[in-house]
């Protein structure tokens, strides 16, 4: 058996893995009617090269919107069974953003490790954007320190004995 016959055999056998766990969360109700359809769509775009179909290629295969495209894809992250990479072609001397690159999570330790890499950006952008916004309506309510050069108020031996000093009246009380 060549080389091809062996990689297209793994792309239909990850093809049916992934569209069957698609169906698995359609089943249970995670992900809605048009998200399968955008996923299952999806892929079909699985070559010998990969996947990386822009996300308006996805909206015109499955006859969606390219927001509905975007929210299929997100639900996916979030379930752990896609994971994208951001792909970039040199245009003369400047590097251009082009489609994402997509990878078909069908392992279960895979969807893990695909769910918490998915769950740290969330967390780290929604605590971000937060902060953004708060900073927007009120630009004196700042969370980010404002270090300025001040001489210290005391000595670092003053300081040692101050927490020396809270630590045994801490100790004290309990």
């Amino acid at each position: 058996m060549n080389a091809y016959t062996t990689t297209h055999t793994d792309r239909a056998q990850t093809k049916r893995a992934f569209r069957d766990q698609v169906l698995e969360h359609r089943a249970r109700r995670e992900i809605t009617c048009a998200q399968k359809d955008v996923l299952m769509r999806l892929a079909t775009f699985l070559g010998r090269d990969g996947l990386w179909p822009s996300h308006e290629t996805i909206a015109k295969a499955a006859d969606v919107s390219v927001r509905t495209v975007i929210r299929a894809l997100e639900r996916a992250y979030a379930l752990g069974i896609l994971t994208s990479t951001k792909r970039t072609v040199m245009r003369g001397a400047r590097r251009v953003r082009t489609s994402n690159a997509y990878t078909l999570v069908v392992t279960k330790a895979e969807q893990m490790k695909a769910k918490a890499s998915h769950l740290r950006r969330a967390v780290f952008r929604a605590s971000f954007l937060s902060v953004k916004k708060a900073e927007k309506v009120n630009p004196l309510f700042s969370f980010r320190p404002q270090w300025t050069a001040q001489s210290p108020e005391r000595t670092p031996q003053e300081m040692l004995e101050a927490v020396q000093a809270w630590s045994r009246e801490a100790l004290s009380t309990t």
